[in-house]
This record gives structure tokens, sequence and C-alpha cells, in this order.
């Protein structure tokens, strides 16, 4: 079944996290992603540390349902390659540096003379264009830049790197917004544009509500754990195997909590009446609270939390957060059979479309696997052509790794 984004082809330069992630929500949607790399393969094809034959897991679990070329753009051969496919795309994505671009000669300018329809997003840490934009960057450094490290810790000022790197995710999904912006507006104009997407500026984006509270306040927010400022009881409290988390956030759930744990007369404890009641005594509370969950496990607290419609859900490790019913109901767990390393079990995708669902997945390519593919069928270069390309090293196709000698 044809996605939502079929006849969408995007030529994508990026490596590591933001700009794959970006890749792949697009192709999970149908596009035709042509993931282009140098000779020597992007940097994450070799991320460790878990490994199945030549594939790195991380590497796998990012590249689903693309299309793999190599192209030397530092030979000009391979840069004009590159043009011809820019001729024909809708799309170009990268994460470089900036200045790299310039130094390759397929900065936008470049391409939109070449294409006034092609749309190029250029993901960065802090920008193409200001005074930060020289600035290295990975995700751990721009979310301490940003601010969003200093709110991510316990209670007493211990900070913790978030268990996922925001900064990077953050960037792939508003660049897909910042594409598909573009490309709605293309249909009006019949002209691409730059997309221009810093981490940096997601991060600050995601503090929505506490850039507020700063401004308005001048009280700068420290971490709370998994606490809240203005909701109680929030975040995780001990039961008797476990952990469960509660996000109370009206009086009347709060007065429905109190029924259910058998504790009505806390409800009306003037030290707990309001949220910020609670919140000034959060720690009797806690300490109160979790007296009687200590009674049971996870298990059976969450049935009757459900059963009453109380915000409530298990802390779970990965391995149970995937026997979650949801998950494979959903399609949230999804399988490829990759070549060379087996069954391959990796997230599914998110967005669900009634009519172009986009539940199709193919394997992650391997360095250089549909380079001829895409010389003759997408550019219908000459066989002539194409060898001569691939002599000069301008491009390069895949080579199966080679077997170990049998004894």
């Amino acid at each position: 079944m044809a996605g939502g984004l079929t006849g969408l082809r995007v030529l994508d330069l990026s490596q590591a996290l933001s700009g794959p992630y970006c890749s792949t929500i697009l192709a999970d949607q149908g596009a035709e992603v042509i993931k282009i790399e140098p000779p020597e393969g992007e940097i994450f094809r070799h991320m460790g540390p878990y490994y199945r034959g030549e594939w790195s897991c991380y590497f796998v679990g990012l590249h689903r349902n693309k299309k793999g070329m190599v192209l030397d753009l530092k030979k000009e051969s391979g840069r004009e390659v590159f043009l011809d496919l820019v001729r024909v795309s809708d799309v170009v994505l990268n994460n470089f540096r900036p200045g790299v671009l310039d130094r390759l000669r397929i900065s936008y300018p470049i391409l939109e003379a070449v294409n006034p329809r092609i749309v190029m997003a250029s993901i960065t840490g802090y920008g193409s264009e200001g005074s930060c934009r020289h600035r290295t960057a990975f995700d751990l450094a721009v979310v301490a830049a940003s601010g969003v490290l200093s709110v991510t810790g316990t209670e007493d000022g211990e900070l913790c790197k978030p268990g996922v790197p925001v900064a990077d995710l953050a960037a792939g999904m508003h660049a897909v917004i910042g594409i598909l912006t573009a490309l709605l507006e293309r249909n009006k104009s019949g002209r691409g544009q730059h997309v221009d997407i810093s981490m940096f500026d997601t991060q600050i984006s995601m503090l929505s509500y506490l850039v507020s509270w700063y401004t308005a306040t001048g009280e700068v927010p420290k971490p709370i754990g998994t606490g809240h400022q203005g909701l109680e009881p929030y975040g995780a409290f001990k039961t008797k195997d476990g952990l469960l988390v509660w996000t109370i956030g009206t009086e009347s759930f709060w007065q429905q909590l109190c029924q259910v744990l058998g504790i009505p007369e806390m409800a009306t404890d003037p030290r707990f009446v309001t949220a910020k009641d609670r919140h000034a005594n959060r720690s009797e509370m806690k300490r109160m609270l979790e007296e009687i969950l200590a009674t049971r496990t996870t298990a059976e607290w969450m049935e009757i939390m459900e059963k009453a419609g109380i915000p409530a859900a298990p802390v779970n490790t990965l391995d149970k957060a995937l026997q979650e019913p949801c998950v494979k109901e959903r399609n949230m767990l999804v399988e490829v059979d990759q070549p060379r390393y087996g069954k391959a079990l990796v997230s599914g995708n998110p967005v669900k479309l009634s009519r172009t669902p986009g539940e199709e997945f193919t394997p992650t390519p391997a360095l250089g696997e549909h380079t001829v593919e895409v010389l003759e069928k997408v550019l219908h270069y000459p066989q002539s052509k194409i060898s001569r390309l691939l002599e000069e090293g301008a491009a390069m196709q895949f080579r199966p790794p080679q077997e170990s000698a049998a004894p």
C-alpha cells in the first residue's frame, strides 16, 4: 500500500541520529529516501556496544525503509552526480556543521539554482546563522547549554542525563515539521526554501512553560526528580515491589484517590487540601501515601487505579514496556528480515493514518547497496558512465563481507 508521502524523493546526507531519525519518519510514510554516504560509510554504522555480524544494532534501528548509496562529494564527478539527483528530487537533508556545505559546494543557493523547487533541511547544533553557529554540538552539550539538563535530576540537585537523546530526537522531529511545511508552501509558490533547524532552538522551545514561569517570576527552575511544581501528588511512589507514578492534576482526582486508598480524611486535612498545600508538605504526604502503597504490589495497585480511572502508570523497564498490550495492538515493535543479521525487532511507526498507514518495513541498506540501482533507474545513466564512476571512486557499490573460509 502506498504511504502518504509516496512520490516524495529525499536525499539524505545526514549521519548519527538527528538527521537519520528525521528521514526514518519520512520513509515510514512512504517517501523514497536515498541515504547518501561517503566511501567510508557514516560514522554510526559502527556504533557500539552491540553488533550482529557487520551490523551495529544502533544503526539497524535507524535506517529501515531507505536506499543506500555511496558518493564521494569531494570528487567533482561525485558532486555532479549529486546535483543530477537534486534535479529530480524534492528534499535534501543534512546535519553537517556550518561551513561544510560551502566547502563541498552544495549549499542551498547552489541547489536552488539547479532546482528551484528543492527544499533543503539543515540540522545544526546552534543554527546555520548567528554567533553561536560554529560551536561544536552533540546531544548532551546542547541539553546542558539550553538549560534542560539543569532541571533534570533529583530534588537535592544531582543532575541526570535524560534517558534518551532529547536534543537529537527533537531536532529530527522539528525537521520533519519544517520539511512538510515547506513542501505545503511550495504547492502555492512553486518554490522550495531552506529549513534551518537548531538543536538548541528545539530545547528552548520544549522548555515551554518553564520559560514563561521564569520570565514571569524571575525564579530559576531547579530539578525536582519526578515531581512537579504545580501538581501534587505527581511522580514516582514506592509500592510493595516497585514504583508507580501518579499525575493527580485536579482536586477531584485527589479526593477520589484518597477514597480509593481508604483515607478520605486526608483529602480534608489542612496540610493537603489544595495542590499548593500538598506541594508545601509533599515530604509528609509522600511518606503517608507510600505507607499505604507498601501493602500491595504495583500490579495490584494498577488494577485498582485503572478501575477507578485515576491517572497512574507503572514505572516499567524497557522489557516490561514492550510487553504492554498496546505495543502489539498498535504495531509498535516490528520485525525486519535484515540480511546477515537475522530477524531485527525495531520500534514501529508512531504516526497512524487511516488510509495510508505506513506499516511496511524494508531492511536497513548495506553501504552502497543501491548505488547502481539509483544511477540506473533514477538518473538513467548508461552503463559506461556508471562503470566510469565506480572506477574513479566517485561512486561505490556494495561489496558483501568476506565469508570465513571453510575449515
